[in-house]
């Protein structure tokens, strides 16, 4: 796969899926203390596939899911680089079997199928497939292969010392930071209110039990453990504040309009581009 990545050219955009049917309920795979859920089962695959086969590194990471309360039965993860290159991939234990990834490039795609068990796919081979622009293939390879006789295998190897095991330690410890960001974009959950007035903003925090409430700006700028803010002050005020939290790394959801001048809303989204920030004009509320 390595090999024939290079010639999709400049990579646009990445899918994966992994799915299977789970039918026992009692599995510990439904059980939020024991570590379940789709993401850590299966959606661990896609994860690896994407960041550590190849190479994207993900800046945002956002994951939904059907089920609001206890474990992942079926997750939708959506990442984004530091080119804004989307990469994204569905996991669930509720859906039919089947494994995949596609990269698609400038030149063409690349498809992998049966990639995360090749060794239950119908004849026990992983297909590696290279398309053109039009879809024509261009290459085709299967492989006969077993995941898990390897990962012995090369445990073994680790433990007599025939091997290293810190490339693959690296590995784990960043697949595990991505996963906890997925976990946490699905958690979110209001941590603190701001207004210009402080009785104002203490009432919403009393109403809504909102932790923290204050009329200082900064203070939920500054806040290194807040990820993203929702403004709905004036639209005056709007090139001030959105400018402050895209320098401060914030994901940002503003009410239209985002100004009342055309080459404000420029500098802004320039600004925005500049930092790869994200920044979302008009919602739900």
């Amino acid at each position: 796969m390595r090999e024939l990545l290079p010639q999709v050219g400049e990579i646009q955009e990445i899918k994966a899926h992994f799915s299977w049917l789970l039918e026992d309920e009692k599995d510990i795979r439904l059980n939020e203390q024991l570590g379940g859920g789709a993401l850590y089962d299966v959606g661990c695959y896609c994860m690896h596939a994407i960041t550590q086969i190849i190479g994207y590194k993900p800046k945002r990471i956002f994951m939904t899911s059907p089920q609001e309360k206890g474990v992942d039965e079926t997750s939708h993860i959506i990442m984004y680089d530091e080119n804004n290159t989307l990469a994204s991939f569905t996991c669930s234990m509720r859906m039919p079997f089947e494994n995949y990834y596609l990269v698609y490039g400038t030149k063409g795609i690349l498809k992998v199928e049966h990639s995360f068990r090749p060794d239950l796919s119908p004849d026990g081979k992983g297909i590696v497939t290279l398309l053109d622009q039009n879809e024509n293939i261009l290459e085709q390879h299967h492989y006969y292969d077993e995941p898990y006789v390897k990962q012995i295998e090369y445990m073994e190897k680790c433990i007599s010392q025939e091997a290293s095991s810190d490339a693959m330690l690296q590995s784990s410890l960043e697949m595990a930071k991505y996963i906890e960001f997925a976990y946490r974009s699905r958690q979110k959950e209001v941590v603190a209110v701001c207004d210009s007035s402080i009785e104002r903003s203490k009432k919403v925090a009393k109403q809504y039990q909102i932790p923290f409430y204050t009329d200082n700006i900064n203070a939920i700028l500054e806040n290194e453990q807040i990820e993203a803010v929702v403004i709905v002050t004036s639209t005056s005020s709007h090139y001030e504040i959105i400018t402050k939290a895209i320098d401060t790394n914030k994901a940002i959801f503003v009410e239209k309009p985002l100004t009342i001048e055309l080459e404000t809303s420029k500098k802004i989204l320039a600004h925005a581009n500049e930092k790869n920030a994200f920044v979302q004009v008009g919602f739900m509320r």
